[in-house]
């Protein structure tokens, strides 16, 4: 049930990305991009925009984040790519 949640909450998060003009679009990669090599919670300009939907029992009790918080900031953050040499 939690990973169909997940499934749900990254699908509408990617549904609003591209429905946005092409400007706004990349401004907003461009942010999900500086999540890359954080934890969930640690850059609050990504967490208001990126994980705003998330279901309320996802949320962490303690500070420290949980499961269903990491799986949607994990699939929201663009993975780096290394050079192919």
């Amino acid at each position: 049930m939690i990973a169909q949640q997940v499934f749900d909450t990254v699908s509408r998060q990617i549904a609003r990305l591209q429905k946005m003009p092409d400007h706004p679009r990349k401004a907003a990669l461009a942010e999900l991009r500086r999540g890359v090599g954080h934890v969930p919670g640690e850059l609050p300009e990504l967490w208001g925009s990126f994980l705003q939907e998330m279901p309320p029992d996802f949320f962490s009790q303690n500070g420290e984040p949980t499961a269903a918080e990491w799986a949607c900031f994990a699939a929201q953050c663009p993975r780096p790519t290394s050079p192919r040499g």
